[in-house]
């Protein structure tokens, strides 16, 4: 939904890659966003505190709580994973009508899916419907794999990116159901600042709990 005077929220956790963070919010707010000036976004970076290990679905949950607490209400949400770059001036980072996994052509992967369930890198969906299915797994701490069940792509030659080099971690590739999410959620929010170009939230999400209920994926 391309309508003047929807907003758009772009999500994007990380850890200890503040340089990959400052060069993704360059690409996603002035090259690119400059052809799609009818929008209003917010560009927000999420740090976790501690050193335990990650958990992106709920650094996800935070960042759609805290920037609507703090900044305003959103129309749409896009979860930007900090090191994939736009290549292309024209990736839709707009608002859809139903969830659109954005990300579907990077460099690394050969411009292709390793398989048809990804839909991590980048993902776009209206706010209500993050809302209506409870958020992500909060079962997930680690690497990924709390957002491989949402299927919507755009064209693969449209939404290009280029991936920032780093050190390669294992893939995860099981699905889940959703058993917890939003109102199961538990964290601190440590501190917030206005940055150039994005907002800065650092959180506490404590330690993982010792059940075999939960996933550390490393």
């Amino acid at each position: 939904d391309c309508s003047p005077g929807k907003s758009v929220l772009i999500l994007v956790p990380y850890r200890q890659r503040e340089q990959h963070l400052a060069g993704s919010a360059e690409a996603t707010c002035t090259r690119f966003w400059q052809r799609q000036q009818h929008l209003l976004q917010q560009h927000c970076g999420w740090e976790s505190s501690t050193a335990t290990p990650r958990s992106k679905g709920q650094t996800d949950e935070c960042g759609i709580l805290e920037s609507v607490r703090q900044l305003r209400r959103f129309d749409c949400v896009v979860f930007h994973d900090v090191d994939l770059l736009p290549t292309n001036p024209f990736v839709p980072y707009n608002c859809p009508a139903y969830p659109r996994h954005i990300s579907v052509s990077i460099d690394k992967f050969g411009y292709s899916l390793p398989y048809k369930q990804l839909v991590g890198g980048v993902l776009a969906m209206p706010v209500r419907h993050f809302l209506k299915v409870n958020g992500y797994s909060n079962l997930f701490w680690g690497w990924g794999g709390e957002d491989d069940d949402m299927e919507a792509r755009p064209n693969p030659r449209l939404a290009r990116y280029r991936m920032i080099r780093h050190q390669a971690r294992k893939e995860f590739l099981n699905e889940r159901y959703r058993l917890d999410g939003l109102n199961s959620l538990s964290y601190s929010l440590v501190a917030s600042e206005s940055r150039p170009l994005y907002t800065h939230f650092l959180i506490d999400l404590g330690q993982p709990p010792r059940s075999s209920s939960f996933l550390l994926i490393d």
